[in-house]
């Protein structure tokens, strides 16, 4: 029944060359603390219409006070071509790019005209910002460029918040949804993974009593999961994987900034050396205890408080 999803998984742990758990351990972790807390559900409200123009001005306010620089970026790339706005796109669908055959920096943000097409903006520009030209992605940058893009957000929100925006609250709900079902996904591609090296082999047996080890009101999700990654006959993890650390640490920040707003630097230098730091220098550089492969408890225990404080707002 799972011959598929487990060959797909044999032949991913054999093509990366790892023979424990441990490599994966830290974003296990985190993927945890995410599902153990609220669950989020989520279902569109919002009842507001705005136009680009209005759209545009309240990026372009917000990035005045944020920081006058990124106000001169945005509309370096506005006028440089790089965005690209698609009217009417329900899916409000964005990405941020490097285009080797233009040579040019991509920005796309498919409009939907709520609210949250700010928000897409902030966060797709946030991932330009630290994007090289050759679209290099370091250690560093491939896990906390969503981190810094997940800031924005958090940031553009208490800025709506001090105008009285009604429809604002959606957009976090609709965040952390998107969140949680990703780090089911995580999760449950690691489960695979840590049972194979816990026992040597996986069988259609393992493969049922993992996904039974999660509530019942998963499983439908899980199924799609699987069937994503025998789609694409790979495991989901890598592509998924960054918006979970990024989370958590997006989260210790925004307190960061709330019990210091000097520590809006760390922000503003995340964005100008991300793609120069690995891993374990991001770690180090946001006072983040770890060794080679994990987080301490201590540090696990700051990312949690802060996380369970943070989601009862919504």
């Amino acid at each position: 029944m799972y011959d598929e999803l487990i060959n797909i998984v044999y032949d991913y742990i054999e093509k990366i060359g790892v023979d424990d758990f441990e490599n994966f351990i830290m974003i296990y972790n985190c993927s945890e603390i995410l599902l153990n807390e609220k669950n989020f559900k989520f279902k569109y409200k919002y009842k507001k219409k705005f136009d680009f123009k209005k759209i545009d001005l309240l990026v372009q306010d917000f990035l005045l006070n944020l920081n006058p620089s990124y106000l001169d970026y945005y509309r370096l790339r506005k006028s440089d071509g790089s965005f690209i706005f698609k009217n009417n796109d329900k899916s409000g669908e964005g990405y941020s790019t490097f285009n080797d055959d233009t040579n040019q920096r991509e920005i796309y943000v498919g409009l939907t005209g709520y609210i949250e097409d700010a928000f897409s903006i902030v966060h797709e520009l946030f991932h330009d910002i630290n994007m090289t030209d050759n679209y290099f992605d370091s250690n560093g940058r491939y896990f906390f460029t969503e981190c810094l893009s997940m800031l924005g957000e958090f940031l553009f929100y208490d800025y709506l918040a001090d105008k009285n925006f009604l429809d604002k609250k959606n957009v976090m709900q609709m965040c952390f949804y998107f969140l949680r079902s990703k780090a089911l996904e995580v999760n449950f591609n690691l489960k695979l993974i840590q049972e194979y090296f816990k026992l040597g082999y996986l069988n259609d047996v393992v493969v049922h009593e993992i996904i039974k080890s999660y509530p019942e009101e998963y499983h439908d999700e899980i199924d799609e999961i699987i069937s994503v990654i025998c789609d694409q006959e790979w495991p989901t993890l890598e592509e998924e994987q960054t918006y979970i650390l990024s989370c958590l640490c997006a989260i210790y920040m925004y307190y960061r900034i709330k019990d210091d707003r000097k520590n809006l630097n760390e922000l503003f230098d995340l964005n100008e050396v991300l793609n120069d730091f690995d891993l374990g220098q991001v770690l180090d550089y946001l006072g983040l205890e770890h060794d080679d492969f994990n987080l301490t408890d201590d540090s696990f225990s700051i990312l949690r408080d802060k996380y369970k404080k943070f989601i009862k707002r919504w």
